[in-house]
């Protein structure tokens, strides 16, 4: 087997196992399940995140990791709340200007570091209004719409994957991914425009 046959295999496996587990964990469980999910991959999200605007420093890596977690459940449990609202948006960017006084490292990089930890947080943290908003919807309409959202990312990789595969000629930017194509990117971009459309004339009528 071709290691694009691989890839392919692998992509249609994953689908197989993780979509009925989602539509479960969707419209069967509590949105805290869910969240536990996002959760899960926001840590994840912010050790990659941290590894690339901290590499030479593990602390303040952890610190980001642990404000991202901080951001989550704040988020999820009190989204409702304005004085936990205000709290994150002072309180995540004075974590990040506190940290490289105590983790100074190079100065030329430490307005970026601060940035980077000002930012990465709050950006990767409010991926749990996904659940939040299953949990105040409910899981019939909440459902929809997240899947709706999953779904469009889901289409738009798998046109981007094909257009790329088969009529991929000009690199996008290799620097960053030598394999992505121009005629991949449009292909995602296409997938992503039409998937919404696709999806409510077909599994999900009852979104607008």
């Amino acid at each position: 087997m071709t290691p694009a046959n691989q890839n392919l295999l692998t992509r249609f496996l994953t689908a197989l196992v993780m979509v009925p587990v989602m539509l479960a964990m969707l419209y069967k469980a509590p949105p805290v399940v869910f969240f536990g999910l996002v959760f899960l991959a926001t840590l994840v999200g912010g050790v990659e995140f941290f590894k690339m605007t901290h590499p030479e420093d593990r602390v303040a890596q952890w610190i980001g990791v642990a404000t991202c977690a901080a951001v989550s459940l704040v988020v999820f449990f009190l989204g409702d709340d304005p004085r936990a609202l205000v709290a994150l948006a002072f309180g995540v960017p004075m974590v990040a200007i506190l940290t490289p006084l105590w983790r100074l490292g190079d100065i030329s990089t430490a307005a970026f570091r601060i940035a980077a930890a000002a930012f990465g947080p709050l950006w990767l943290g409010s991926m749990t209004l996904m659940p939040r908003f299953l949990a105040e919807r409910g899981n019939q309409v909440g459902a929809g719409l997240v899947i709706l959202t999953l779904a469009i990312g889901w289409i738009a990789d798998t046109f981007g994957y094909f257009a790329g595969r088969f009529l991929g000629k000009h690199k996008l930017y290799p620097a960053v991914s030598p394999k992505k194509t121009v005629e991949g990117a449009v292909g995602a971009v296409f997938g992503a425009t039409l998937s919404p459309v696709v999806i409510h004339f077909t599994i999900l009528p009852s979104l607008p």
